[in-house]
């Protein structure tokens, strides 16, 4: 019984980090607005570029984004 438990937590921890380690901004962008964000204003992923390109009400979607993902 030890064992699953054992088999189990490490499965949690191992999609735990794979989830943890995504990029938000990236996911945001191409899932909810459907564009790449690194083609789009300077070419990085970074939160002053999003917010250049997608505004304030991306800001929020992204916001609701990082809640789902968490």
């Amino acid at each position: 019984m030890i064992i699953v438990y054992a088999i189990i937590l490490v499965l949690v921890a191992v999609i735990a980090y794979g989830v943890g380690s995504m990029d938000t901004l990236v996911l945001a962008s191409n899932y909810v607005f459907r564009t790449n964000l690194r083609k789009l204003g300077k070419g990085n992923s970074w939160i002053s570029n999003f917010r250049r390109v997608y505004g304030i009400k991306g800001i929020l979607m992204l916001l609701a984004t990082e809640v789902v993902k968490d």
